[in-house]
């Protein structure tokens, strides 16, 4: 009888084992995909930190263009009035 027993406690054992070493596999696995996931999320936020800088880059090139048309206006518009007077 006490056989039995043990062959059952032994089996439970062994049991527990492969659950423990399974569960340690899982674990290691959670955290390789969680390192991951972080990883590539850290890839998407430069990405669109790289394409907003791009964008914010050409709103300046834009105004900056308009501001030196209406400075070359300006200018022009000054100087022919300075060139009216001097013949005047």
């Amino acid at each position: 009888m006490f056989f039995i027993y043990r062959r059952i406690i032994e089996a439970k054992d062994n049991l527990i084992r492969d659950f423990q070493v399974e569960l340690k596999a899982k674990d290691e696995q959670y955290v390789k995909a969680l390192r991951q996931g972080v990883s590539d999320l850290d890839v998407l936020v430069q990405e669109k930190c790289a394409h907003n800088a791009h964008r914010q880059t050409l709103l300046f090139e834009q105004e900056l263009q308009g501001i030196e048309a209406r400075f070359e206006a300006e200018r022009t518009e000054l100087v022919d009035g300075c060139r009216f007077r001097v013949r005047v």
